[in-house]
């Protein structure tokens, strides 16, 4: 009788075998490549310092402004016509009630002190006191809440100063997002990200000591009144944490906000701040940092910035230069390639490179990396970061380098050497 052999051999694919293969070799051949591709920017890539910005941290004291406006608004989340010109204008818009008005000028000496003729039951709008000489000076406007003010159509809707509109009806064709700029912002402790410090640094420590420092003593007041929150002090002492691997300081300076506050001394550990102190006391343990005046000073922060160590490169072709009457830099947005050992960068991240002293907000990132997400490289559109944008208070490493031509070749007329 016949005899049946049964098998489970099937027809494969003819790399199916080379699968664990493959996997193995990529997975041993990927940090040799992230190091090779590395190399050449090491070889003639830029030298950079990238700013990741803050999604997390202390919340800098100049955010209380946000909560000041909230105040501003009624019931229905809207800001009352005459408030929104008093913003714009820095004016007084009130409501001009019937039967009432400031009194003529032909007899303004005898009706002077008087009670206005008004209507009972209404609040008198004219002269504050017997001392003015001319009614206070009052833009005079409709508002739909008042119910002696009329109704309000398109054709009466208008001021003394033009037509009363909302600011929905003057800026809704604007694109929110345009109005709400990278330069918008006037604290120098946050750069407009809401939290102290604004930026981490790659390769760098970066500290910000402020008002809100929990482990602080200050010889004088902290004036809340002003955003951001500043000293008026002789000293102020504040104890951290110094980390270990100092290669070089980036910045050691006291503010005024945006301006640097003159004549302070820093002490670390009662010690004048110098290099030798800085390789000192960077070890890792705690110490005390201390600023002092002569006098009493408003000023509103300490910053610290060192260089631990830094092989951030970037790539980008030629730059070009452009005429556009809105940019006081004309200089072009580019495209910028950056290193595997960067982990990590995001739009509204920075790029501050050293060889033309230029600085960049990145627009887009794209990122390149394998399965086991290792960083192949970076790929990125950046643009410019203006001159009078306060991002430019930003530390910069190296001084930028100055542009250099071939050397002439002049000719030999005498001599064996002659060319």
């Amino acid at each position: 009788m016949p005899i049946v052999h049964r098998s489970n051999n099937r027809v494969l694919p003819a790399n199916q075998r080379s699968v664990d293969v493959a996997r193995q070799a990529i997975a041993d051949i990927t940090p040799v490549e992230q190091r090779r591709y590395h190399n050449a920017f090491l070889v003639q890539g830029y030298e950079c310092q990238v700013y990741n910005a803050l999604g997390q941290g202390q919340v800098c004291s100049c955010q209380g402004h946000h909560k000041a406006g909230g105040k501003l608004l009624n019931e229905e989340g809207k800001m009352p016509f005459a408030k929104q010109n008093e913003l714009l204008t820095g004016m007084s818009f009130k409501v001009n009630l019937y039967g009432n008005g400031p009194a003529p000028r032909d007899d303004i000496r005898d009706v002077l002190g008087l009670p206005s003729p008004i209507a009972p039951n209404l609040v008198n709008e004219g002269p504050k006191s017997v001392n003015d000489t001319q009614p206070s000076l009052e833009v005079l406007t409709r508002d739909a809440s008042n119910a002696m003010a009329g109704t309000i159509t398109d054709e009466d809707d208008f001021g003394s100063n033009g037509p009363n509109g909302s600011l929905d009806d003057r800026f809704g064709d604007f694109d929110d997002g345009s109005l709400r700029g990278l330069g918008d912002s006037a604290c120098a402790i946050c750069f407009g990200r809401g939290y102290v410090g604004g930026f981490s640094l790659l390769g760098g420590w970066r500290q910000v000591f402020t008002t809100q420092w929990e482990t602080k003593t200050v010889d004088g007041t902290i004036e809340i009144n002003k955003l951001p929150h500043a000293f008026f002090a002789k000293a102020a002492t504040f104890t951290t944490v110094l980390p270990r691997g100092f290669k070089s300081l980036d910045r050691l300076a006291v503010w005024n906000n945006t301006k640097l506050a003159k004549g302070a001394t820093v002490y670390i550990d009662g010690e004048v701040v110098d290099y030798n102190v800085l390789a000192q006391k960077f070890d890792g343990h705690v110490h005390v940092l201390e600023v002092k005046f002569d006098d009493l000073t408003d000023w509103t922060h300490l910053e610290i910035q060192i260089d631990m160590g830094n092989e951030a490169r970037l790539e980008f072709p030629r730059l070009t230069k452009g005429f556009d009457a809105n940019k006081l830099d004309g200089l072009e947005s580019i495209q910028i390639n950056m290193s595997p050992i960067i982990p990590h960068v995001a739009i509204r991240d920075l790029v501050f490179e050293s060889t033309f002293g230029k600085g960049f907000v990145l627009t887009s990132a794209q990122l390149w990396n394998s399965e086991q997400r290792r960083v192949l490289g970076w790929d990125c559109q950046a643009r410019v970061i203006q001159p009078n944008e306060i991002l430019n208070l930003l530390p910069r490493r190296r001084r930028a380098q100055e542009q250099k031509t071939t050397h002439m070749v002049r000719d030999n007329q005498d001599g064996r050497r002659r060319t």
